[in-house]
């Protein structure tokens, strides 16, 4: 898999998450721990995640 395949994975995935977390509103820590390493993840590729996460808010 490429970078750039790797890279739109990674983003199709956070913001998959990030749909998910918006649709339920009780406390899940796993899906937390997922967002936060999806989006460690995605740091490594400079990207700015600001348009997705406000996309939820």
């Amino acid at each position: 898999m490429s970078d750039e395949e790797t890279k739109q994975m990674l983003i199709d995935q956070y913001f998959m998450l990030l749909e998910i977390k918006a649709a339920n509103k009780e406390e899940n820590k796993v899906l937390d721990r997922r967002i936060l390493l999806t989006k460690m993840k995605l740091s490594s590729y400079d990207l700015d995640l600001e348009a997705l996460e406000n996309l939820f808010q």
